[in-house]
This record gives C-alpha cells, sequence and structure tokens, in this order.
C-alpha cells in the first residue's frame, strides 16, 4: 500500500495526507470517509498488518505435525516475510517503537503478547512430546525464540543485517542445538 510505504520512508509526522491521497489515487474525502484521518488510516495499517500475520502464524503453529517442525516454520515464515516485505517490516517496527515520537500510540503489545501465547503452547506441546529438555518452563522457550527472531529482524533494520533464508536456519541450529560444542 502507498502509505505503508510513505510511512516507512519518512516517518508518520513527515507524511502528509496530500502524499498519501496523490500516491493512492484517491481523494481526501475517501480517505477520511474510510478512516477518519492520518491517524486512523496508521492505526487500521497496524491492525491489518499484525492480524494478518498473526492469521498466519496461528495457521503455521496449528498445523498438524510435530510441534517442533511447526516451531521452525514459525521462525522461517517471520523471516521471510520480514525478507520479502521490507516496507511493512519497516512500517510495523516503527509503529511499535516510535509511538509517542511523532507516530500515533497505537497498542501493539496485544500482538506480541499473542503471539507469545500461541509459541507458549506450543512449546507445552514440545514439552509434552519430549522434543525439548525436561523441565524448561514453556513460556521461557517462547520468549527466547521470539527474542532470536526479532532481534535478528532488528538487526535487518537498524543495521542493514541481510535476512536470509540461512538467518532462519540459524536460529533454529541455535535453539535447536545451542551454541555449547561438548
Amino acid at each position: 500500500m502507498h502509505a505503508t510505504r510513505l510511512f516507512a520512508e519518512q516517518g508518520y509526522a513527515k507524511t502528509s495526507v496530500r502524499e498519501i491521497v496523490e500516491a493512492a489515487g484517491v481523494t481526501k474525502p475517501t480517505l477520511y470517509y474510510y478512516f477518519g484521518n492520518k491517524e486512523g488510516l496508521f492505526a487500521a495499517l497496524v491492525d491489518e498488518y499484525y492480524e494478518g500475520w498473526l492469521t498466519a502464524a496461528r495457521q503455521l503453529i496449528q498445523a498438524p505435525g510435530s510441534p517442533l517442525d511447526r516451531m521452525s516454520a514459525y521462525v522461517r515464515m517471520t523471516i521471510r516475510g520480514a525478507r520479502e516485505q521490507p516496507d511493512v517490516l519497516r512500517f510495523v517496527a516503527m509503529a511499535f517503537h516510535q509511538a509517542g515520537q511523532g507516530a500515533p500510540g497505537v497498542d501493539c503489545t496485544r500482538f506480541i503478547v499473542e503471539e507469545a501465547r500461541l509459541l507458549s503452547a506450543l512449546a507445552e506441546e514440545a514439552l509434552e512430546a519430549g522434543e525439548l529438555a525436561p523441565g524448561l518452563a514453556s513460556g521461557d522457550v517462547a520468549m527466547s525464540l521470539m527474542g532470536m527472531v526479532h532481534f535478528r529482524i532488528g538487526a535487518n533494520i537498524h543495521a542493514s543485517v541481510p535476512l536470509s533464508d540461512q538467518a532462519a536456519e540459524t536460529i533454529l541450529q541455535i535453539f535447536r542445538k545451542g551454541v555449547h560444542n561438548p
């Protein structure tokens, strides 16, 4: 979407309604009718992207197959999605990290909480199936995996560290086997 690209490139405060409607080929009354204002459009985009990602994550996480295979599918999907949609990635990161700093305050935390809940339930399945080391807490497993994935994506945004299929495989290798060489 044109507004996503503009917000991602320029930030919320520097993107004007005029630029958005010109890029989208619509009129200001159309934007105001559907979204109320620029802030409404911004919030709607945040919801659309997070909900779309969570829907895809739910489908992977709740699909048949071993829990560890589904965790792997989550990592691969998340890294691939971030790589293939850089404007969406920058936009969502801006919405999450810059709320109140020029961008409107949008409650992105609810999406992270849902992601953690989904992965925690999956980790619990993996523990019950004997796929993870006994004694781990499912919430800690979920947070560790999310941390690895989210930090890797953040490195792409802030330090231009490339996202690749190999990055996803490295995360999975470290997650599954650790870094210690006995």
